[in-house]
């Protein structure tokens, strides 16, 4: 079939653009701080359980007949970008090169496009669990990196919400709370509810996470999976 990527939804094949050939699937870089200690030996290193961004390149060639200013509207800066090695998976991306189409077309239909690339790939499927009991629920999870989920408690009251022994407690005041813990943020629709929550937002790990409600609350939580 020949390798080809989807970038916002669009597929290179749709688009009349040919991959040259598919990235290497690279593990990201840790990010470490190294720090010179006086009087101590060598260096510290410490470890701030993140990863750096990964730079790939994606070499490609225009098929004839394709409207080059079609290719410039598809191709803006920013995006997620899935690969046909990995057609569950998705990346955000960021194009950090100008593409020069008009003149590189002339000559050769020959371009390159450089990308940086957030380094969790996410899977393109959202997955929804539901819990409406106070007991110790687990939730087992087939990926490799944490995961930051949006959580939606419907109910009254105070509510204590614990994800493998870490506690949240928030205060339902107008029928649920909206919690999304990848921008941090407490809400309802277009209400911030920032004061009604205390504590850490919610994490979830690879494998078995213990979760349990305590109060007058349902809980439903979106996620993706995470993958290194």
């Amino acid at each position: 079939m020949g390798a080809y990527f989807i970038y916002n939804g669009i597929s290179s094949k749709d688009m009349g653009v040919i991959l040259k050939k598919l990235p290497p699937i690279t593990k990201p870089k840790k990010r470490i701080e190294i720090v010179q200690v006086p009087g101590r030996n060598g260096t510290l290193h410490i470890d701030e359980n993140c990863y750096e961004p990964i730079n790939i390149s994606l070499e490609c060639t225009l098929k004839k007949n394709i409207n080059v200013r079609d290719i410039t509207k598809w191709l803006i800066e920013f995006g997620t970008i899935t690969f046909s090695d990995e057609l569950d998976k998705y990346y955000n991306a960021t194009i950090t090169n100008s593409i020069p189409l008009e003149r590189v077309f002339r000559l050769y239909r020959e371009f390159i496009i450089q990308l940086e690339l957030q380094p969790i790939a996410q899977s393109t499927q959202e997955y929804v669990y539901n819990c409406n009991n106070t007991n110790e629920n687990t939730l087992k999870i087939d990926s490799s990196a944490e995961m930051y989920p949006y959580i939606k408690l419907t109910g009254t009251g105070e509510v204590k919400l614990t994800i493998n022994n870490k506690i949240c407690t928030v205060t339902i005041d107008d029928e649920y709370i909206e919690l999304d813990s990848e921008l941090q943020n407490a809400y309802k629709g277009v209400k911030n509810k920032n004061d009604k929550m205390n504590g850490e937002f919610p994490i979830l790990i690879p494998g078995n996470n213990k979760i349990q409600i305590t109060g007058n609350a349902t809980m439903q939580i979106k996620y993706r999976k995470a993958y290194i």
